[in-house]
């Protein structure tokens, strides 16, 4: 019964959505605000888009300062909030800012947001020094790493999306700076996509 009254929310949900009249989908304990289908398919997948994002995230220690580089509607920042960590989230969008506050309100979490395209010249001198980083920006995360050279030396760990084009020189870049890849994954649903080349490296500092 439970399965069936979960597909039969699924198609309202999309029927909604596609009527264009904005809906909440509730995920994992976590409300969302989806406007469109895309924010529905971003909420009903947060288990199975990234499961090696959302398996970092439960490994985290507390307390720390969680920052999110391409926060986005707020999928992993928020899940992060759940478990107890301060986020900091940056999302250069204004129709995705505007979805993340709107999601943060909802789950009644607190979080520093900010409306920046960061690259390697963001200044982040008043915001809460992090303990773990997650970048995941479309081809922009090597700026924004040479934006961070004063702060990865208390970084513990950084969860990065690396792509075809760019994973050797994000790669050598980390490795330039004292850390390399502990983990890297990628989820089954995207074999057979033009994103099956795609990852998300943990990297730690390396050990001596």
């Amino acid at each position: 019964m439970g399965r069936e009254m979960n597909k039969i929310l699924h198609y309202y949900h999309t029927i909604r959505t596609k009527l264009g009249i904005p809906t909440i989908v509730e995920e994992g304990g976590i409300k969302f605000y989806c406007p469109s289908f895309t924010e529905q398919w971003l909420a009903e997948t947060m288990f199975t888009k990234e499961p090696e994002t959302i398996a970092w995230i439960d490994t985290l220690s507390l307390p720390s300062t969680f920052w999110d580089f391409g926060a986005n509607v707020g999928i992993y920042s928020i899940y992060a909030a759940k478990k107890g960590h301060f986020v900091v989230c940056f999302e250069p969008s204004s129709r995705e800012f505007k979805i993340l506050q709107r999601n943060i309100e909802l789950n009644l979490v607190w979080a520093d947001v900010h409306k920046v395209l960061a690259r390697d010249t963001t200044d982040y001198t008043n915001i809460a020094r992090p303990d773990y980083i997650k970048i995941d920006t479309d081809g922009f995360e090597l700026p924004i790493l040479k934006g961070l050279v004063n702060i990865l030396p208390s970084v513990k760990e950084l969860s990065i999306e690396l792509e075809p084009g760019s994973r050797e020189s994000i790669v050598a870049f980390m490795r330039e700076h004292g850390f390399t890849i502990k983990s890297e994954g990628s989820a089954e649903m995207l074999k057979g996509t033009i994103y099956e080349k795609f990852s998300n490296a943990i990297f730690a500092p390396t050990r001596e």
